[in-house]
C-alpha cells in the first residue's frame, strides 16, 4: 500500500482496507493464474508427448484411452512435485488473505451503514440457541413438578 496515500479517519480507515483488498484481489488472480498455468502446461506436454507416439493405435478411442491414461499418470506425477506443492499453497495463501480482508471491509462498510455484522449474527444465534435450551430445560422442571403434586 502507498505510504503516500491520504487517511481519513471519518472513513474508520476505510479506503486503506479497499486499497488492500484490491492488493489481495490480485495476489489471488496471479496465484491462480500460475496455479492454472502450471496444471495445463503440464496437461499439453503429456498430450504433445503422447501424440509424437500414437503409431500402431488402432481406433479413436484407444488413441483417447491412452491419452488420458499417459495425461492422469502426468498429472499425479505432477501434483507430488514441489512445484505444484508452492503453487497450491500460494493460491491457498492467497485466497485466505483474500477472504479475511474481504471479512474486513464488510464488516467496516456494514458498522457504516447499521448493518448487523456476521459477528452481531453469531452472537443471536448463539443467545436464540442458549434461550430454547433453558425453554426446554424449564419446560421440563414445569412438567415434572406437576407430575409430583397430586
Amino acid at each position: 500500500m502507498p505510504n503516500d496515500f491520504p487517511k481519513f479517519d471519518s472513513l474508520f480507515d476505510y479506503q486503506h482496507k479497499v486499497v488492500e483488498l484490491a492488493a489481495s484481489s490480485q495476489a489471488l488472480a496471479t496465484a491462480s493464474a500460475g496455479y492454472q498455468m502450471l496444471n495445463a502446461a503440464t496437461w499439453w506436454q503429456s498430450w504433445m508427448d503422447y501424440a509424437a507416439e500414437t503409431e500402431g493405435v488402432a481406433s479413436p478411442v484407444e488413441y483417447i484411452d491412452r491419452g488420458l491414461a499417459r495425461a492422469n499418470d502426468a498429472i499425479v506425477q505432477f501434483q507430488h512435485s514441489p512445484e505444484f506443492q508452492d503453487a497450491q499453497r500460494d493460491l491457498v495463501k492467497s485466497f485466505a488473505e483474500f477472504r479475511r480482508r474481504h471479512k474486513e471491509v464488510a464488516e467496516i462498510w456494514q458498522e457504516i451503514n447499521h448493518a448487523p455484522t456476521q459477528q452481531d449474527i453469531d452472537d443471536l444465534s448463539e443467545t436464540v440457541y442458549e434461550l430454547r435450551r433453558e425453554l426446554r430445560r424449564l419446560r421440563s422442571e414445569l412438567n415434572a413438578s406437576r407430575e409430583e403434586t397430586p
